[in-house]
């Protein structure tokens, strides 16, 4: 993760499993970084602690931080920061990367709701993100329990694992990024969110893809804004007949949205 902070807060922070996130991840306990970075919290704790929940999840929306949920969680349906669901799951062997293959003997949870999945085995969800829109941070909730002494000697897979989810957590705006941020900001925040949510098709006509935009659980739009975002796209030539055209895949494909968009693409639609 290199020179990015991973810290642990609420209960975590001064439990004896915060010690084994040090060995694997170089987390310490601290209170969230002010800029960017990463807060691993307990998925139980947004029942037993819902006003900090709420903090951490506001904290989580400004571009490149990352609050993680970690096991154990409790069993039953939340609100915060959109309808989302714990369920007990039965280990199934498998995974997507080395470290969800090294720890599927104790995956104990699958998530369901208003979520982007990042990982599924076996039709479960197991890491689930959400984020506020798509420049912002992102809350993740996985099934992985990153404190297990299992990963202890894997130092690599963590990083790994820890690396890919917080690529998708936008990039801060800074000197280093600022060319990249005036290109992408040629397109308006509700031209990015169309081209994102057209990645959750196919849609079969321009008519099926903004209906279904209405009644997204993730992203937002008024139904006269969308029809005034498709025709601006239309006409620079960047969607046509329900999805991208060649020209608004490449332009999500080089984007800072390319991971999200490639986690979208993978997302069960009816």
């Amino acid at each position: 993760m290199g020179l990015v902070s991973v810290i642990t807060v609420g209960e975590l922070a001064s439990h004896p499993r915060c010690r084994n996130l040090k060995v694997s991840f170089g987390a310490e306990p601290g209170d969230m970084p002010p800029h960017t970075g990463v807060a691993i919290v307990f998925g139980k704790d947004f029942k037993t602690s819902p006003e900090r929940a709420a903090e951490w999840t506001t904290w989580a929306m400004e571009p490149g931080r990352l609050l993680l949920m970690v096991p154990p969680y409790s069993v039953g349906n939340f609100v915060m920061p959109v309808p989302w669901e714990v369920r007990r799951l039965t280990p199934i062997a498998g995974g997507e990367t080395p470290l969800s293959q090294l720890l599927a003997a104790e995956r104990l949870h699958e998530f369901r709701g208003a979520l982007v999945p990042l990982e599924r085995v076996g039709g479960a969800i197991i890491t689930a993100g959400w984020r506020k829109h798509p420049a912002s941070g992102m809350v993740v909730w996985t099934a992985l329990p990153l404190w297990s002494l299992t990963v202890l000697d894997h130092p690599g897979d963590c990083a790994a694992w820890l690396k890919d989810i917080f690529t998708q957590c936008g990039k801060p705006v800074d000197a280093e990024d600022a060319a990249k941020q005036l290109e992408d900001q040629e397109l308006t925040e509700s031209e990015w969110t169309m081209l994102l949510h057209l990645c959750t098709g196919p849609y079969s006509s321009k008519e099926e893809a903004l209906s279904t935009l209405s009644e997204s659980q993730l992203f937002r739009m008024p139904a006269g804004r969308s029809q005034e975002t498709w025709c601006r796209l239309e006409q620079r030539g960047l969607v046509e007949s329900g999805a991208l055209s060649p020209a608004g895949i490449s332009l999500v494909e080089e984007s800072r949205y390319a991971a999200y968009a490639k986690e979208l693409r993978r997302m069960k639609h009816g």
